[in-house]
């Protein structure tokens, strides 16, 4: 057996790297930030120190990965990645006397301006002495202090030729005076906001003294064999602060009946980092701690020993004391400690969760600003259907009925509504999965108008032998329906009539009556019905050019002559 001398150890090299961030997936409360590097490594070990431009802040530690480009043909070993954190300290004193510079001259100009406006309320002080003087010139003989001895101001007051052009000047100058203090006013607001971020810099400096700021940096251990490589790596992790909220624009077509709706989403973020030129992806899906559903645990229950005498009772709580000491030893030396569980984020494509691949490359600045960006436009027939509900309303209302037949799945946010090019409202869209149906309205609309007028009101006693005096009040309200379309289109009018929350007050529907609920149809021959909480429906169907709708709705109540019935009086508001 012959010796081998042992071979000196070398520290491995520390190559620091500035990847590029090339893509971004956006939940709703964070996003998977991914970065791009490439290192050109000889044989041996490499130690790779990755930082981004700004720093990394806010970043979920354990969801860092790293993978390479071709890995399975590379002769390399990945022994280890981490996170690792450092304080730099930088001398911030010449940052300080900038901004204190900068500052002196925003005072100046403060300073300049303020003069200006004492120079302007001289000169607005000596205009007003003018026109008084003027004034009591004119008023001259009329009280004792209306007194002109001076003969040039008599030779003026005799040419009135002369009055017109100092009344000119003097509006000039006032005017002139509005102005500039205006513009004044303005640059001085400008100013002073300048000024409060230049005080709040110089405070978060500390002073000028030195300024602690904290980086994170990925750092790779990577042992080369065999070959010098150039390795493309691909690095990962999820970072705070960032958002996406969907936005939309409806955009409705009347006389083609289809619908038009583009599905953008406003990304903010506040991450340490700007987002240039990125490939973005926009997530649906919930971060959740766990991807698999709880188990439920037993729940055991028995019956409660009896109190134990108090001198017991002092004895247990001490040896529960010593006992409890014992338990916290043995939790500090148990050699399997239970790994806490993380957040992951889960992305599936479901009828719940989707993502999204934006077209291009995006930019969002980390200024928690807004940036639209647009997922997709899909086109939809619609069905034009008007609503009026009468009673609480003399406004008939548009509504558009659209199934969802495109690939994506609609999330609540707000919509702005345009008929025909025009804006019509702000609305909002609420959840809309793939394949359900759902509705938009166009607002009020004046080609179909709806008036309700209440007929008959008529109040009774009835009398019977079997039972006490009866109170009898029957509404009958009629339902006008006029306008001209271009082509058929249905309605739907509401109404309501009262629920007795009491036994002894009994409410009948007499048109439509419980015959006409049950076929579906009222004596016109429209479709009606009526829910459990009386709202009664009626449906039409408008013909094209002027038509003129009749019809009508009665009920009854009844309640015992002694008793008072409350908001009974409610079907007029």
């Amino acid at each position: 057996m012959t010796a081998t001398a042992l071979q000196p150890q070398h520290e491995p090299t520390c190559i620091e790297i500035s990847p590029t961030l090339k893509s971004v997936t956006v939940f709703r409360d964070q996003a998977q930030l991914t970065y791009v590097a490439n290192a050109a490594l000889a044989v041996g070990t490499h130690v790779l120190s990755l930082k981004g431009e700004r720093g990394w802040e806010s970043v979920l530690e354990n969801t860092l990965q790293i993978r390479l480009e071709d890995a399975a043909n590379q002769p390399v070993v990945m022994r280890g990645v981490c996170f690792k954190r450092h304080i730099n300290k930088e001398d911030v004193r010449e940052r300080v006397r900038e901004l204190e510079k900068a500052r002196d001259a925003v005072q100046e100009r403060l300073d300049v301006i303020a003069d200006k406006k004492a120079v302007n309320d001289a000169i607005e002080n000596a205009l007003k002495q003018v026109e008084e003087k003027l004034n009591a010139m004119g008023e001259r003989g009329q009280g004792p202090d209306a007194r002109v001895s001076v003969d040039h101001m008599a030779q003026f007051l005799s040419k009135p030729a002369s009055w017109t052009r100092l009344t000119r000047f003097i509006a000039r100058r006032k005017l002139q005076l509005g102005e500039s203090r205006l513009t004044l006013s303005g640059e001085a607001s400008e100013l002073e906001k300048k000024q409060q971020e230049i005080e709040k810099k110089l405070l978060d400096l500390k002073g000028g003294g030195h300024n602690e700021r904290r980086e994170v940096s990925v750092e790779a251990i990577i042992s080369v064999h065999e070959r010098d490589v150039n390795l493309k790596l691909f690095v990962s992790f999820v970072a705070m602060g960032a958002s996406w909220t969907p936005l939309y624009d409806i955009r409705v077509d009347q006389g083609q009946s289809a619908m038009d709706v583009t599905y953008h989403a406003q990304v903010s973020q506040s991450t340490s980092m700007d987002w240039n030129k990125v490939q973005m992806k926009l997530s649906t899906a919930t971060p959740h701690f766990s991807s698999a559903p709880p188990e439920p645990g037993a729940w055991n229950i028995s019956l409660r020993p009896p109190a134990p005498p108090r001198a017991f009772k002092r004895a247990l709580r001490a040896k529960t004391c010593l006992r409890s000491v014992g338990a916290m030893s043995n939790e500090v030396d148990s050699p399997t400690p239970q790994a806490a569980q993380v957040e992951q984020a889960v992305v599936s494509c479901s009828s719940t969760s989707s993502t999204f691949q934006i077209v291009g490359l995006a930019t969002v600045r980390s200024d928690n600003k807004p940036v639209k960006v647009t997922i997709a436009t899909h086109t939809f027939p619609v069905k034009l259907v008007y609503h009026a509900v009468p009673k609480r309303a003399p406004w008939t209302y548009l509504v558009v009925n659209a199934r969802n037949t495109s690939p994506y799945l609609f999330l609540p946010g707000k919509a702005n509504v345009f008929a025909n090019n025009t804006f019509v409202s702000n609305s909002r869209l609420e959840l809309v999965p793939v394949g359900a149906e759902f509705t938009t309205s166009l607002g009020t609309d004046d080609s179909v108008s709806v008036t309700r007028k209440r007929v008959k009101r008529m109040r009774s006693t009835v009398r019977t032998m079997l039972r006490n005096p009866q109170t009898l009040i029957e509404y009958v309200y009629e339902f006008t329906v006029k306008g001209s379309l271009t082509a058929e289109a249905p309605l739907v009018v509401k109404d309501q009539c009262p629920i007795s929350s009491h036994d002894d007050i009994r409410v009948k529907l007499s048109e439509p009556s419980k015959r006409m609920l049950a076929d579906g149809k009222t004596a016109e021959g429209y479709d009606c019905s009526m829910d459990t909480e009386g709202v009664v429906e009626w449906q039409l169907q408008l013909p094209s050019g002027a038509f003129t709708r009749v019809f009508r709705f009665a009920f009854q109540v009844e309640y015992s002559e002694e008793m008072n019935v409350d908001d009974l009086d409610e079907d007029d508001q």
